[in-house]
């Protein structure tokens, strides 16, 4: 290899995944479009999946910015984050 060490080139996965990470879903704007109502289920499973992939984003994003502060010695590696840098 180019003689990176495996943290470095752990980081700058990280940052390169954490900068293609998409915004998160605006869910109230997406309620105005797309009504909640009892006649329109199909909107209520569109804005419950809008929260629910806001959450994923949210921790793929929070578990990327710990794992790299435990790469800098800033935070303890936590066995999750060990295990991400192992696989």
């Amino acid at each position: 290899g180019d003689g990176k060490a495996r943290e470095d080139v752990i980081e700058e996965i990280a940052r390169s995944i954490d900068k293609k990470l998409p915004p998160l879903f605006d869910v109230d704007r997406a309620k105005v479009k797309f009504p909640v109502v009892y006649t329109e289920s199909m909107n209520t499973v569109f804005v419950q999946e809008l929260v629910r992939f806001n959450r994923l984003l949210e921790r793929v994003s929070t578990s990327l910015v710990q794992l790299m502060k435990a790469l800098r010695g800033e935070v303890v590696l936590s066995v999750e984050l060990e295990n991400m840098g192992s696989k």
